[in-house]
């Protein structure tokens, strides 16, 4: 059996062409194995990245709910100071009218013996000036 040249290139040409083809068909396979393995760790990152975000969400909105708490309570505690203030001089002027020791009055009301003493002035020179008209 002689094969001439002709014969022997086309024979070499289709197992060179068989070779490639068999070869592009393995990278076909690998990269479409690659793009399976990708796509899931896509997925995998895009569930991870969707928990932190909801967590996150989460987290701001008992954030917001707190910093409305503390709002709040500062409010009430401010109130609260100032009510207590108020009520500290209103029973200090009745206990001066009653005409209670200084040191005692500031013992009872929170007030200093200095701020006392201030409204015992006031008082007296309020007392004498109504005793004048």
């Amino acid at each position: 059996m002689d094969i001439s040249t002709m014969e022997f290139i086309i024979i070499l040409l289709i197992c060179v062409s068989a070779g490639i083809v068999l070869g592009l068909t393995a990278c076909f396979v690998m990269l479409n194995q690659y793009r399976h393995a990708c796509q899931s760790q896509i997925k995998k990152i895009e569930s991870t990245v969707n928990i932190m975000t909801s967590g996150s969400l989460g987290m701001g909105q008992k954030m917001l709910t707190l910093e409305k708490k503390v709002s709040n309570l500062r409010h009430a505690q401010n109130e609260m100071k100032v009510s207590d203030v108020d009520f500290s001089y209103t029973q200090a002027q009745k206990l001066i009218a009653q005409g209670m020791d200084s040191r005692a009055i500031a013992a009872n009301s929170g007030l200093s013996a200095s701020e006392i003493n201030l409204m015992r002035l006031l008082h007296q020179h309020h007392s004498d000036g109504c005793a004048r008209v």
